[in-house]
């Protein structure tokens, strides 16, 4: 299991965590965030929009999975242990 941690690009805050090998779901991520920082929208996903994995496959290092979520989230992501 790894654990991933969520910050904010703008302010560096703590948002939450993203759990990745526990097998508990299809993507085998689970996403731990902060519900302050969630602003829920009560609609379908676009058409032709799909939910889909946000780390690299399990292969990848923890490097390769910090640096995508720093593309995601602004300039910060950091690495739990």
């Amino acid at each position: 299991m790894r654990r991933v941690e969520i910050l904010c690009g703008s302010c560096g805050g703590h948002l939450g965590h993203v759990f990745e090998g526990e097998r508990f779901t299809r993507t085998n991520e689970r996403h731990c965030v902060n519900s302050a920082s969630v602003r829920y929208v009560d609609a379908p996903l676009p058409d032709g929009a799909a939910e889909t994995k946000v780390l690299p496959e399990p292969e990848d290092d923890a490097a390769g999975a910090k640096s995508i979520l720093s593309e995601l989230l602004g300039k910060k992501g950091g690495q739990g242990d």
